[in-house]
């Protein structure tokens, strides 16, 4: 009966301990929305022949920079201590997209599939 409880117990604790920061599930966002913005930037028609000019490189480098500032804004974290939730607030609606726990931060398909919708102009 005791190794049970001892275990559950170790458990909470290991969770307590491994909980991702603030940090980690931002980074976990830019990194989906950028990658998504970037890929149909990168596999839209007009883009293959302009990928090599100075203007397209520049236009990502503002784009990736204005991504993380918007993520900035608008991602914020509710921390259990031993589980955590990424949160998008937007016009006063909020929504979680991502659940953190034992050091590790997983998103939703919810988000990769808004992004992928969003930079395809659907």
């Amino acid at each position: 009966m005791k190794t049970p409880i001892l275990s559950i117990v170790v458990l909470f604790i290991l969770a307590g301990l491994t909980n991702p920061t603030r940090d980690q599930h931002i980074t976990e966002v830019r990194g989906v929305i950028v990658s998504n913005v970037l890929a149909k930037s990168v596999s839209h028609p007009t883009s293959q022949r302009q990928n090599e000019t100075p203007a397209s490189v520049f236009g990502l480098t503002l784009g990736t920079v204005a991504i993380k500032e918007m993520v900035d804004t608008f991602v914020s974290v509710d921390d259990y201590v031993f589980l955590s939730l990424t949160r998008i607030t937007h016009n006063d609606q909020s929504r979680v997209v991502g659940v953190g726990v034992f050091g590790k931060v997983w998103v939703s398909e919810d988000l990769r599939h808004g992004v992928t919708s969003l930079a395809g102009g659907e």
